[in-house]
């Protein structure tokens, strides 16, 4: 899964008032911004899922496919790292987070478990991508099933050796786990 440079909301305001409060080193020049710490989304779905005291299984769907979960994302349409350079924060302002990434994400989690979704067409929505979700889940473990009986055998051993084009799908297949679990 992916990796977006984010930023937790009091962290990026303390980087605009860093260059607000020092615009002899700031003016005229542009910033990138974000947490010093970045997470994949597995990541973050994992920190979200722990503090939630839930558990769940993350599944990898191939990318052409995961799309109707990605809508519900910032970035609905990246399978690939969106990182940016932040050196230029750091060197010019000093700056360094003042919430680190974990508990920014156990603060956004408490706050939304405090103030629920309220918008029932936001939860129908949502309701209707997991949906989605499940037949795409539904479907991958067919997919799986169908897969574990392709062996090829080396011809100087008589020990079956599982060769797939995806190397890492080939070890979740050959652990018999293909999930992740919280």
């Amino acid at each position: 899964m992916n990796i977006n440079t984010r930023g937790f909301s009091e962290n990026m305001a303390h980087a605009v008032l860093l260059a607000v409060d020092h615009p002899d080193r700031s003016a005229g020049k542009i910033y990138n911004c974000g947490d010093d710490q970045q997470f994949s989304m597995a990541q973050w779905i994992e920190l979200i899922a722990l503090e939630m005291d839930h558990a769940l299984e993350i599944v990898p769907i191939p990318d052409a496919y995961a799309s109707p979960g990605r809508e519900l994302t910032l970035f609905a349409s990246a399978d690939y790292h969106r990182v940016l350079d932040l050196k230029n924060i750091y060197a010019d302002l000093g700056y360094c987070d003042q919430v680190p990434a974990v508990d920014a994400v156990r603060r956004t989690v408490q706050w939304l478990k405090e103030n629920p979704e309220r918008d029932e067409g936001m939860i129908d929505a949502i309701l209707a991508h997991y949906l989605v979700e499940d037949q795409l889940l539904n479907i991958s473990r067919r997919a799986a099933d169908e897969w574990r009986p392709l062996i090829i055998r080396k011809a100087s051993s008589s020990t079956p050796t599982p060769i797939h084009a995806n190397r890492a799908l080939n070890k979740i297949i050959a652990s018999g786990r293909g999930k992740r679990r919280v």
